[in-house]
């Protein structure tokens, strides 16, 4: 009877941290140590040892060890995310600001060559009406 009321004892912690922990048992080797240790614990002299509690103990220290590796190894790849994205942005802003440098580079020169032109216009045009007053009239120019 007191096997019986054992192994009832195991298959309610089993239960428990099925529904609590399951992560626990995820692995085949954790169900296999849970076995193990529930078998341990139904051998008359070594069964008055605390077993279970030293094998849940040892499952949920190696499950924090993982866990904890896990979240160090997934910090780090977002890291690296958030590394390669920075990158991105800076090569993306720095393409825009030299399309913007050249684009305005190139807004002045035309600026330029415009102002260019409109002042050899203006010089032409005032040439022009110089030559105008400084012509000579042709009878005047006859006559001397």
């Amino acid at each position: 009877m007191a096997m019986a009321v054992g192994f009832l004892g195991s298959l309610t912690i089993w239960l428990i941290i099925a529904l609590t922990n399951h992560r626990i048992l995820k692995e085949r080797s954790g169900v296999v140590k849970f076995v193990a240790s529930g078998a341990v614990s139904e051998i008359p002299i070594i069964g008055s040892l605390p077993v279970f509690e030293v094998t849940i103990l040892l499952m949920y220290l190696f499950q924090i060890a993982k866990e904890k590796m896990a979240l160090k190894k997934w910090k780090a790849e977002q890291k690296q995310l958030q590394l390669q994205e920075r990158n991105q942005k800076i090569i993306k802003f720095q393409q825009e600001r030299a399309t913007q440098l050249e684009q305005a580079e190139q807004q002045e020169v035309e600026n330029n060559e415009i102002s260019e032109q409109k002042q050899i216009e203006q010089q032409e045009s005032e040439n022009k009406e110089t030559n105008k007053e400084e012509e000579i009239p042709e009878d005047v120019r006859m006559a001397a």
